[in-house]
């Protein structure tokens, strides 16, 4: 019997091995690009096909069909221009969302009369407050309680389990059923439970962004619409995952995470490290480094912040000097913790990575402080070429120059705002944080189940 289960052992492990080496000699050459004007020939040179090759697990693991993910270019262009028109908002509609922020901040750190404080874990808050607003404030839904309960979790997981596609792991098949159960439940919160309600004629124009969407899908891939969907044998085929472009489903180009994704992931990402470096990175240093370091950081951003958010509108916030630190700190966040820390492109059998993060952190270009989160050094020094947080070129994010950084601002500004002070207790101080000067880590387990304090 012993012999049996070890020739039975011996067989998987020869299986596995013949299966990874097989993958293997079909896995593009790898290049990492970590110098700033080879990047730059690369975002340039490089074509929607060969992004889009290279983020084939989105498409797989979330079930969208969007530029990212789709290799047509046209389809692409016309998704950017209902995008961009979208987000050209007036200043009534920017001071609606700073309305709708300062509320949903409000929610999620309610007091009772009788406490001073409340324990939040920080990464479900941050998630929870900015999905709420980029729903609520930028597409216009309502109805979305619930959506905002369980979808961030969700999103993170799924994410997760699509950086592991490539790996033979024994949770490969549990990883699929989960994927194809969250797809299904992601379908049922948006197109059930959640709704749009434009609450006039500009809103109507700006915020059916979905509709909008789906009719560019409906005329560019109408057989996707009048075909029977795929089985679920056939939507959970990993095999298929690398041999080149799936023909989108009807379901995939009118999924609502075509333009929740690009707009959420994003986001909360920015607002959480800001806030890690505003509120928490003084907690983690001695009184008399924090004196010094701190104040030099962050000078006039209490008064940035009231100034911002009695006009909040993206031209203040570049050019309106008592704000201009606040709009330090953005790009200062995404500089050094760019949310896309890795861009990829794939063609001819070249796979081509663009080390975002190394780039922004490189001593030769941003001096030996690099690792250092120093806003002024955007006051001290314009933006270099070397500063890529939404990629450049014809693929760069069309939200990257006015409306991405407005919308973040509001939401760092609202929790600057509304919280007083956070306090850690000393266990994640002695083991999650101890470079007190160095970088947070930057990967989403990062802070799981961090708890903070809010006064």
């Amino acid at each position: 019997m012993e012999l049996n289960n070890l020739v039975i052992i011996a067989i998987c492990v020869v299986l596995g091995t013949a299966h990874y080496l097989i993958r293997q000699r079909h896995q593009p050459t790898q290049l990492i690009i970590r110098d700033a004007n080879k990047a730059k020939q690369v975002l340039n040179n490089y074509d929607t096909a060969s992004r889009a090759r290279s983020n084939q697990r989105l498409h797989f693991t979330f079930g969208i069909s969007n530029p990212f993910t789709n290799p047509d270019d046209k389809y692409r262009h016309e998704f950017r221009k209902v995008i961009a028109k979208s987000i050209k908002l007036d200043d009534k509609e920017w001071q609606n969302i700073k309305d709708i922020v300062l509320k949903t901040v409000n929610d999620y750190t309610h007091l009772e009369t009788s406490q001073d404080s409340v324990v939040v874990e920080i990464v479900p808050w941050i998630q929870q407050i900015t999905l709420n607003v980029v729903l609520r404030g930028y597409l216009g839904m309502t109805n979305i309680d619930k959506v905002i309960d369980e979808v961030p979790s969700m999103i993170n997981n799924l994410w997760l389990i699509s950086k592991e596609l490539d790996c033979i792991t024994a949770r490969q098949d549990e990883n699929l059923k989960f994927m194809l159960k969250t797809k299904c439940l992601f379908k049922d919160l948006f197109n059930m439970k959640a709704s749009s309600r434009p609450q006039h004629k500009k809103q109507n124009k700006t915020r059916n962004v979905m509709e909008e969407i789906s009719k560019i899908a409906r005329s560019r891939f109408p057989c996707a619409f009048n075909k029977v969907p795929s089985s679920v044998a056939d939507a959970a085929d990993l095999s298929e995952l690398n041999k080149g472009f799936h023909n989108p489903s009807g379901d995939d180009l009118v999924n609502s995470l075509n333009v929740i994704i690009p707009a959420y992931e994003t986001m909360w990402r920015v607002v959480l490290y800001a806030i890690l470096e505003i509120k928490i990175r003084p907690l983690l240093r001695n009184k008399e480094t924090t004196e010094g370091i701190y104040n030099t950081n962050f000078e006039n951003l209490g008064n940035a912040v009231k100034v911002f958010l009695e006009n909040p509108k993206p031209n203040i916030l570049k050019h309106d000097s008592r704000v201009t630190p606040l709009w330090h700190v953005i790009q200062e966040t995404l500089r050094l913790y760019p949310p896309t820390r890795h861009i990829h492109r794939e063609k001819e059998g070249l796979k081509v990575t663009v080390d975002v993060e190394a780039i922004h952190r490189d001593p030769k270009i941003w001096g030996e402080d690099a690792l250092l989160f120093k806003p002024k050094r955007f006051h001290e020094k314009p933006e270099e070429a070397s500063f890529i947080p939404f990629s450049t070129g014809s693929m760069k994010c069309v939200a990257s120059e006015t409306f991405a950084p407005t919308f973040a601002a509001i939401i760092i500004s609202a929790i600057l705002d509304r919280v007083n002070n956070v306090a850690l207790n000393q266990e994640i101080k002695g083991t999650l944080f101890q470079k007190e000067n160095g970088p947070f880590e930057n990967n989403r387990r990062a802070f799981d189940k961090v708890k903070i304090k809010i006064y």
